[in-house]
């Protein structure tokens, strides 16, 4: 029995009465004792995938797990070089995190699936990160889109964003994790327990990534279209696509001296006929929102409920999407016209100084610092430097030649807030846009699960937003935000079903939705476009262990 803890009777010896002895009541910061644990040593293994160590889009890998150890699971690693090339012209550039490039992610032991794994894994990834922040490494997790600098290698990136793979370079890690290899608990697993185990990565879509025109120094993601019309001014060109090369894992493996931990596990065995590991896992549904989607779901414990919109037109490789309040750098407009300019004209305000280039990149016949004079429409007409009237032009003098607009700078209020004062890019695929209204009220949201409401009224995006931080596991929201950036770029909302925080405490306390079957319904009202719904269930299910590796899983 432990030195801290002693049962004693009571005089009528009917009740026992268990005494805490007084050290445990001072704080561990001031108590002068230390457990040992004897015999303890730990390594890192490197572990091949089971096929190539290049790989591309819509591809899988595998990799098996060491057996007869104690493995520390958080600890699972994917490492690897990562490149995007273009397809047809236009300049290709990796998602911002490098996680981004997987679609489902699979943990089986012996053929069983454990973790039976989710579609649009990325997408699930991007959602939580939008409000917990990013979980993977800055350093070696690609945290933002690269638009000229890399701030992977240091170079200049005006074309392909590739980084060299000689000597088994790998500038890419993926070390969080979401399903069993990340939320396992215990974290520390007995692989001996189990029959092998082997995590499946299967790769995304080029969709995931974005091309565009150019970057030259003034410019994003836009350069000179080839042949200057109306319709290519602003719209990327070519496809794109990625490769992987120099794949590999790695994982903390655990070792005991001594066999008490091992007698420790057979004796619950033995005891209850096995031992439980509660894990998370998600499952997806995405579909083409129309006021009202439907999802069902059968689980021991349904936790939490979170949704995102994308617009029409995610699934198309195009340009990244300027984060809504952060620097956008100078735009290069494709010229149109003869005297005149055709191009959007939410880009330009009266008095925007702007450059008119050549091709090449050089100022032409001493045409610089001239200012926009008038806008009709999507035509605006210059003035000179010293704004005395309309610029004398030859009929064609634009042809060939192409304008950059000035920087469109936040607001001082902006550029107060938080980093704002950066650029900030997102690719078009994880850009999580509120709806557009159809008109007055506003948009309003709501979840119906066999007749009950959640919340038990129609909510704002306002509302919903104050519902997901109290929905969140530690109830804050990591990434801070204006309220403009939230409804443009991260509308992710999350409904919790469960105790809150029991996740701390191994507490199974969600919806059991097995005896009956969950008709489920995400409602909105005052929705005028008809955007992509994407919607992950998180469950909380659970791998039973008995003897001779026996294997059970409780969804």
């Amino acid at each position: 029995m432990p030195d801290w803890f002693s049962i004693r009777k009571t005089k009528n010896e009917k009740k026992i009465l268990v005494v805490i002895k007084t050290n445990m009541a001072y704080s561990p910061s001031m108590m002068y004792f230390a457990d040992r644990l004897s015999g303890f040593s730990t390594n890192i293994f490197r572990l091949e995938p089971q096929s190539s160590p290049t790989s591309g889009p819509n591809k899988l890998v595998r990799f098996t797990l060491p057996a007869n150890a104690l493995l520390n699971m958080r600890s699972f690693t994917f490492h690897f070089n990562a490149s995007a090339t273009a397809v047809g012209g236009g300049v290709a550039r990796l998602p911002a995190k490098i996680d981004s490039l997987i679609e489902r992610v699979e943990v089986s032991a012996g053929g069983v699936q454990l973790s039976q794994g989710l579609n649009f894994y990325n997408v699930l990834r991007h959602a939580k990160d939008a409000l917990y922040g990013n979980k993977n490494s800055a350093t070696l997790g690609h945290p933002e889109m690269v638009r000229n600098i890399s701030y992977v290698d240091g170079n200049l990136k005006t074309a392909d964003e590739i980084y060299s793979d000689a000597s088994g370079q790998c500038q890419f890690a993926i070390d969080h994790w979401e399903g069993f290899l990340g939320t396992c608990e215990p974290k520390i697993l007995d692989a001996a327990l189990l029959p092998e185990l082997v995590v499946t990565i299967y790769l995304a879509s080029t969709n995931v990534l974005s091309s565009s025109f150019g970057t030259s120094a003034e410019g994003p993601f836009f350069a000179p279209p080839q042949t200057f019309t109306a319709a290519n001014l602003t719209v990327a060109t070519g496809n794109a696509t990625f490769e992987l090369k120099n794949m590999h894992a790695t994982i903390e493996c655990i070792g005991l001296a001594d066999a008490v931990y091992d007698n420790m596990v057979a004796s619950m065995i033995a005891a209850k006929g096995f031992i439980e590991i509660p894990f998370k896992q998600y499952f997806s549904f995405s579909t083409t929102h129309t006021n009202s989607s439907r999802f069902t779901v059968a689980t021991q414990s349904l936790d939490r409920i979170w949704t995102c919109f994308r617009p029409i037109g995610y699934d198309v490789i195009g340009q990244p999407v300027s984060v809504t309040g952060h620097l956008q750098h100078w735009r290069e407009i494709g010229s149109h016209g003869a005297n005149q300019l055709n191009v959007p004209n939410h880009l330009f305000q009266i008095g925007d100084l702007i450059n008119i280039r050549d091709a090449a990149g050089a100022t032409s016949g001493g045409i610089a610092g001239v200012a926009i004079r008038n806008i009709t429409g999507p035509i605006i007409s210059l003035q000179d430097a010293a704004g005395t009237g309309d610029r004398p032009m030859a009929a064609n003098e634009f042809r060939g030649m192409y304008l950059i607009g000035a920087r469109d700078v936040p607001s001082a209020l902006d550029l107060a807030f938080k980093d704002c004062a950066t650029e900030k890019y997102i690719g078009k695929y994880f850009n999580f846009s509120e709806p557009t209204t159809a008109g007055t009220p506003p948009p309003s949201y709501q979840y119906q699960l066999n007749g009950a409401y959640y919340p038990q009224f129609p909510a704002s995006a306002e509302e919903m937003a104050n519902i997901t931080c109290h929905s969140l596991i530690g109830y804050k929201v990591e990434q801070e935000m204006t309220l403009p950036q939230l409804k443009d770029n991260y509308f992710v909302q999350c409904m919790r079903l469960n105790m809150p925080d029991s996740e701390f405490s191994r507490t199974i306390s969600g919806l059991d939705t097995r005896a009956v079957s969950l008709q489920g319904y995400f409602n909105t009202t005052n929705v005028n476009s008809e955007p992509n719904l994407t919607l992950f269930a998180e469950c909380t299910s659970t791998l039973r262990i008995g003897s001779a590796r026996q294997l059970e899983i409780i969804i």
